[in-house]
């Protein structure tokens, strides 16, 4: 018999804001075998979860992640536009995504695409 491997895809995106806390602790709650997000870099190193390389589809803001800062992208809104009872959702940082995996199951399986083409992340 095969098993049929269900994947959350950047969390629960069908229900929620997609690669934010919500949305995947939301995809923990079901049941999935793993859950699937993206990787990016900020302008100051540090490591969010976005699929797209900018913020203007997800979020009230507009540029490019590689080129603000975590600081600038946590201002920005990124529930706003799935309706108001998501308002106020902020881009996670990997180690807050990997808090809540760790926290809700740690044996949930990752699987982790990175976007950019950066030897570091």
């Amino acid at each position: 018999m095969r098993h049929i491997f269900v994947e959350g895809h950047r969390g629960a995106c069908a229900l929620y804001p997609e690669n934010t806390l919500l949305s995947f602790e939301k995809a923990m709650e079901l049941p999935v075998d793993g859950i699937e997000f993206d990787l990016r870099r900020t302008a100051d190193g540090e490591i969010v979860l976005s699929h797209e390389p900018n913020v203007d589809l997800h979020s009230n803001g507009s540029g490019l992640i590689r080129e603000m800062t975590l600081k600038q992208l946590k201002q920005l809104d990124f529930g706003f536009k799935r309706g108001e009872e998501f308002a106020g959702t902020r881009i996670p940082e990997f180690n807050e995504f990997l808090d809540l995996v760790c926290a809700k199951r740690p044996e949930i399986f990752l699987a982790v695409e990175l976007k950019e083409d950066d030897e570091d992340l």
